[in-house]
C-alpha cells in the first residue's frame, strides 16, 4: 500500500516536469507490442549503445514484464539482461537504490535459470554500489563472490573487471598484503597491446604504494599513468583519475605548490569534458586547501562553487530518479491493462462476473426466503393476539353485562324493601 502510494505521489509532482515525454512507454508500448522479443531486445541494446537511455530504460522494461511470467529458460534470459540493463541505467544517473533493485531481482531469477554466467556480473555492480558508499568491505564480499563464478563460467574480461575492483577496494582499506595478492592475479591477465589494462595496472599499484605510505613511488606510477592516456588518447575520465591521485599524494607530502599545480590539471579536464564529481570534489579539497593557506575569502568562494554544484547534481539525480519512478508507475499500470484486456482475463472475468450474479440470485432467495418465513409467524402471531384480544373483549363484555344484570337486580330488591 506505501509503494502505491509513493507511485502515486511522484506521478502528480512529476507531471509537469515530464509533460514531453508523459506518453513515451505507451507510444513505444504500442509500437513493440507485437515485435518477437529478441528483436525487442536488440533494439533496446543499439538504443542504449546510443545512449538514448530514457527510450532505452523503457524498451528493457517491456521486454522485461513480456516474459516475467514465463518459466522457460529463454524468457528468463530475457529478464535476466533487462534487470541488469536497467541496474546500469539507474546506476549511470546516481539512482542507487533503484539500480540495487533491479540487480538484486536479476540475481533472484538468475539462481532459478540454467545459464548462471550473469551472477558475475550482478555481483560486480552490486559490490561498485556498495564501494560508491564507501562501504568496501561489503563491496568486496560482492566482489569475491563474481570473482568464484568466473571459475565456473571463465571470462577474463569480467574476471579482470573484478580483480581490479578488490584490488582497488582493499588499498583504499589500506590491507596492502590483500591488495598485492588481487594486483598481482590481475597483472596475469594484462596484455601489453591493452592500453587501458596498461593503465589500470599502473594506477593500482600506485594506490597500493600510496596505501603504504610510499607516496613517492606512487606518484612516480601516476605520471606514467598520464603518459599512457595522452599516448593512446584515452578517456579524459583516466587522466583526470591520474591528477587526483597525483595531488592527494602531494597533499600526503605536505607539497602544497605541487598539490596546487594538479588540482589545477585535475580541474581542468573535469571542466572540458563535464566530470561532474570530479569538479565537486576539486572544489571541495581547494575550499579546504586555502583554509590551510589562511585565504578566507577563495575558501569562501569555492565553498560557494561546491555547495551550488552539488546542489545541482543533487537536483539533477532526484530529477532521474522521479523520471525513473513515473517510468515504473506507468508500466505498472500499462501491464495492469494489459492483464486485463487479456482472453484469459477475460473468461475469468465472465466467469466472476456469472458466478457474483448467482450469488446475488442465491442471497436474494435466501433473503427473500427468509422474510416470508418471518411474515409468517408474524402473522400468526398478530392472529393468535387478535384472537386473544377478541375473547378478552367477549369476556369483559359478558363481565359488564353479569354486573349490569346484578346491578338491576340489587335495584329491584332495594325498591321491594323501601316499599314494605
Amino acid at each position: 500500500m506505501g509503494k502505491v502510494i509513493l507511485y502515486f505521489v511522484l506521478f502528480a509532482s512529476s507531471i509537469m516536469s515530464f509533460a514531453h515525454d508523459g506518453n513515451l512507454y505507451g507510444k513505444l508500448s504500442r509500437q513493440w507490442n507485437n515485435v518477437p522479443s529478441d528483436m525487442l531486445c536488440e533494439q533496446a541494446d543499439s538504443t542504449y549503445k546510443q545512449q538514448d537511455y530514457d527510450t532505452a530504460f523503457i524498451l528493457y522494461s517491456l521486454l522485461y514484464t513480456r516474459n516475467k511470467e514465463n518459466t522457460d529458460e529463454y524468457s528468463k534470459q530475457f529478464c535476466i539482461r533487462s534487470c541488469l540493463q536497467l541496474g546500469h541505467i539507474c546506476y549511470s544517473r546516481k539512482d542507487y537504490a533503484n539500480a540495487l533493485d533491479f540487480f538484486m531481482n536479476g540475481l533472484k531469477i538468475c539462481q532459478n535459470s540454467t545459464d548462471q554466467s550473469s551472477f558475475r556480473d550482478f555481483y560486480l555492480n552490486i559490490g561498485s554500489i556498495y564501494c560508491t558508499f564507501h562501504d568496501y568491505e561489503k563491496g568486496i564480499e560482492y566482489y569475491k563472490l563474481g570473482y568464484e563464478w568466473c571459475s565456473k563460467y571463465p571470462d577474463e574480461q569480467y574476471e579482470y573487471k573484478l580483480l581490479c575492483n578488490l584490488a582497488g577496494a582493499y588499498s583504499l582499506l589500506k590491507k596492502k598484503e590483500e591488495a598485492r595478492k588481487y594486483y598481482s592475479h590481475m597483472e596475469k591477465l594484462t596484455v601489453a597491446e591493452d592500453s587501458i589494462k596498461t593503465y589500470m595496472n599502473l594506477l593500482l599499484h600506485g594506490m597500493i604504494l600510496a596505501g603504504e605510505n610510499k607516496y613517492v613511488d606512487a606518484i612516480h606510477l601516476f605520471r606514467e599513468s598520464v603518459g599512457i592516456v595522452q599516448k593512446h588518447q584515452l578517456d579524459p575520465k583516466y587522466e583526470s583519475t591520474s591528477y587526483f591521485q597525483l595531488y592527494h599524494a602531494y597533499q600526503y607530502l605536505n607539497q602544497l605548490d605541487s598539490m596546487l599545480f594538479y588540482i589545477g590539471k585535475c580541474q581542468q579536464i573535469a571542466e572540458q569534458n563535464h566530470l561532474i564529481n570530479d569538479q565537486i570534489e576539486n572544489l571541495n579539497v581547494y575550499s579546504k586547501l586555502y583554509e590551510m593557506l589562511d585565504n578566507p575569502s577563495k575558501a569562501l568562494w569555492y565553498k560557494k562553487q561546491y555547495l551550488s554544484l552539488s546542489d545541482s547534481v543533487l537536483k539533477t539525480i532526484e530529477s532521474y530518479k522521479t523520471w525513473n519512478t513515473q517510468r515504473l508507475f506507468e508500466i505498472k499500470k500499462e501491464e495492469e491493462k494489459i492483464i486485463t484486456g487479456s482472453p484469459i482475463s477475460s473468461k475469468k472475468e465472465a466467469e466472476s462476473h456469472y458466478s457474483k450474479i448467482l450469488w446475488f440470485i442465491g442471497a436474494f432467495l435466501f433473503i427473500a426466503g427468509l422474510l416470508v418465513i418471518i411474515i409468517f409467524l408474524q402473522r400468526k402471531h398478530l392472529i393468535e393476539t387478535y384472537n386473544n384480544i377478541s375473547r378478552a373483549e367477549q369476556k369483559l363484555t359478558e363481565t359488564k353485562n353479569s354486573i349490569n344484570d346484578i346491578q338491576l337486580k340489587f335495584k329491584e330488591n332495594s325498591d321491594e324493601v323501601y316499599e314494605k
